[in-house]
């Protein structure tokens, strides 16, 4: 029984974790990125020259 109790507890563990990181990746994801803006602005401004 312990055994089956230590298995369960690691895949908890596991999935826990896993959907904590996807959930901080989406996370970044939605933030606004300032250098990805800028780098859109600069080569907007190079195509019309």
């Amino acid at each position: 029984m312990s055994l089956k109790d230590s298995l369960f507890n690691e895949e908890t563990t596991k999935a826990t974790t896993r959907i904590a990181m996807q959930y901080e990746f989406d996370q970044e994801k939605k933030k606004p990125n300032c250098f990805t803006k800028r780098n859109s602005s600069v080569n907007a401004l190079s195509n019309t020259a």
